[in-house]
């Protein structure tokens, strides 16, 4: 084999197995900042930071650190607050996104316990309703 084709079979192989990172004419992009919430200013831990197809989650400060190699939306979420889609082009550290809590009403729904008359515990919670009602 000539000894040129040796490195490119190396690298051909490294890709494929995903043993190391290789992009064409790019080089890695960066971005860091932490997440809080817009109304208290507490750093949000656990929330899903996403960039192209590249995700972390918040550490217990709020903190995230992601590559991306090409112009991509960052995308924040966490269950609960109103996500977050941000245009990033080039590297940004010190990043502050506040994502705001989604304010929602339910009624409330009444929860009413009833047990079969023939379990122990059905007899028990009937003498129980009985007793509380003397």
């Amino acid at each position: 084999m000539r000894p040129y084709l040796l490195p490119l079979l190396a690298i051909a192989l490294a890709q494929e197995e995903r043993l190391i990172p290789y992009q064409t004419g790019s080089s890695a992009l960066q971005v860091s900042g932490q997440v809080i919430d817009a109304q208290t200013g507490e750093a949000l831990m656990g929330v899903r930071v996403k960039i192209g197809t590249t995700g972390t989650y918040t550490n217990e400060r709020g903190f995230f650190w992601l590559q991306f190699t090409k112009p991509e939306s960052l995308e924040v979420f966490l269950l609960g607050y109103q996500p977050i889609k941000v245009f990033i082009s080039r590297s940004m550290e010190g990043l502050t996104l506040r994502l705001s809590p989604i304010q929602t009403e339910i009624e409330s729904i009444p929860i009413i316990a009833e047990a079969e008359r023939e379990t122990e515990a059905g007899v028990f919670l009937e003498k129980a309703a009985l007793l509380r009602n003397r």
